[in-house]
């Protein structure tokens, strides 16, 4: 529900930015959090962003966390390496193509929910 509450809102904050004839948007700041699973090979949240708002030099994309679920990023020769790094992937392409800027803030689990490693893990994810 919250999904489709996010998109409903992206999608009217798109409308009303776009209905204006003179743009006098300064900045744009897209929020996006616990982006770190995807639904069939896409992240549903993502897709909406980069479809509904305009990806411009004025917009930032900043991912507040829980960019990756359940323990971060693990090492390369791991088995569920391609996959989590395909996560990471889909958030960073929303602004392929754009001026857009993306930043990336460390949830809980992109620092492994403070395991012994858990530096290690971020800078990996970096």
């Amino acid at each position: 529900m919250r999904k489709y509450f996010l998109i409903f809102l992206l999608f009217f904050f798109y409308k009303t930015a776009s209905s204006q004839s003179n743009d006098s948007i300064q900045a744009r700041i897209i929020l996006i959090g616990d982006a770190g699973k995807l639904n069939f090979g896409r992240q549903p949240v993502v897709d909406a962003a980069r479809d509904l708002v305009p990806l411009d030099k004025k917009t930032t994309v900043l991912f507040l966390g829980d960019n990756l679920y359940k323990t971060g990023l693990p090492q390369d020769f791991m088995p569920q390496y391609k996959a989590a790094k395909a996560v990471l992937d889909s958030q960073i392409e929303i602004a392929k193509g754009t001026k857009s800027k993306v930043i990336f803030i460390p949830g809980n689990h992109d620092w492994t929910d403070g395991s012994p490693h858990h530096l290690d893990n971020v800078k990996r994810e970096e």
